[in-house]
């Protein structure tokens, strides 16, 4: 970390003696994002938040000067996932919400779903469950998921299956079949995932049962599995 800081205090020198060079300010939030990240992981989320808005207000700048770049779109994305990861650990939900939707317009379009089911997940954490279905709508069907993101979805299922009372059985059959699904395409840790809080509203089911079952068995799919 104290490296890190060093290379960050250089880096802030020469952008400040070089403001025509623009590659500084790239690699000086390439280097506030890492920080973020490291920040994160270390339980220390205000300061991590922090380091991301460094990041995301250099790379905005920078793209609002200058033509986009690979590296700039690249290093925003990471920058503004990151700062969503932080927000959500935060609980800030509807702001990591935001900061979601604007790494959709960055990716390329078959990374779209699984991004469009984060913001979905944090709309549903948020208690916005309309806007939560709008995006789920948009997603489409499970071709286009991988076994996380049908995890995902099933957590969002499972959610919205108590904040639409008149879609509560609705909801809650997609929550099992998706995570059904999820588990027995491979998911890693299944016993965990089953231990999610957000299949609480679940576990009287028949069928929920069922798949703490199957999956608490001795041998079951998590020791063949590798781990994602």
């Amino acid at each position: 970390m104290a490296s890190t800081q060093s290379a960050i205090d250089v880096i802030e020198r020469l952008v400040r003696d070089h403001p025509e060079n623009a590659d500084y300010p790239i690699h000086l939030a390439g280097l506030c994002c890492n920080v973020g990240i490291l920040l994160r992981q270390r339980a220390h989320i205000p300061e991590s938040i922090t380091a991301f808005d460094k990041a995301v207000a250099l790379l905005d700048q920078q793209r609002a000067m200058r033509a986009d770049t690979p590296q700039s779109t690249d290093f925003l994305g990471k920058s503004l996932n990151g700062r969503a990861l932080s927000k959500e650990q935060a609980l800030q939900w509807l702001s990591a919400a935001a900061d979601h939707r604007r790494v959709l317009a960055l990716v390329p379009p078959d990374e779209a779903p699984k991004i469009r089911l984060d913001v979905a997940l944090c709309l549903a954490k948020a208690g916005r469950a309309e806007e939560a279905i709008a995006e789920l709508s948009i997603v489409g069907d499970d071709s286009r998921l991988a076994k996380f993101d049908l995890f995902t979805r099933a957590r969002i299922h499972a959610m919205l299956s108590n904040l639409v009372p008149k879609r509560k059985n609705e909801f809650a059959d997609a929550a099992v079949d998706g995570l059904g699904k999820a588990l027995r395409g491979g998911l890693s840790r299944p016993k965990s995932r089953l231990d999610d809080g957000d299949f609480k509203s679940l576990r009287d089911r028949d069928d929920f049962k069922k798949l703490v079952r199957e999956f608490s068995e001795p041998n079951a799919k998590e020791s063949k599995t590798p781990k994602k």
